[in-house]
């Protein structure tokens, strides 16, 4: 490859890798995102690391954790919205399914703010190394290689 055919490569790199679909990439992943908010109703914790506000009464569930309909739907249950997109993943809870679950996730005048719906940092990692090893043969094939 001469200088011009290089340059002319560099030049299609975005155009190439623009047209990958990761569609069922992030279905794949989407597991991954769940299981680290199901653990963040066990850390009880926020984004930052810091813990949820006490609960004001004396019941004996955990927070967040009355009937189960909120976790179950933030994880992978029914309530759950999921979009595997060609370049992402759209998570949430349907509000219609689980009301209460947005006051939760970020608090209002009466209620403090509990976040539970977060990708945590140690599963960022597992994240991007899971994402790599499932792209890294359309890579190879958008630039006309094989694996």
């Amino acid at each position: 490859m001469n200088a011009m055919e290089f340059a002319q490569f560099l030049r299609n790199v975005p155009r190439l890798l623009g047209a990958i679909n990761h569609r069922d990439t992030m279905q794949e992943l989407a597991p991954i995102v769940e299981d680290s908010v199901d653990d963040n109703f066990q850390r009880q914790a926020d984004v930052t690391g810091s813990t949820w506000p006490p609960r004001k009464d004396n019941l004996p569930h955990p927070l967040l954790i009355k009937t189960g309909r909120m976790k179950d739907a933030a994880t992978g249950g029914p309530g759950q919205y999921k979009r595997a997109e060609r370049k992402g993943l759209k998570l949430g809870i349907k509000p219609d399914d689980v009301p209460y679950a947005r006051i939760h996730q970020y608090g209002s005048s009466r209620i403090p703010q509990r976040q539970y719906f977060y990708l945590h940092g140690s599963d960022r990692a597992k994240l991007r190394k899971r994402f790599m090893e499932l792209t890294r043969v359309k890579v190879l094939r958008a630039f006309g290689r094989e694996p």
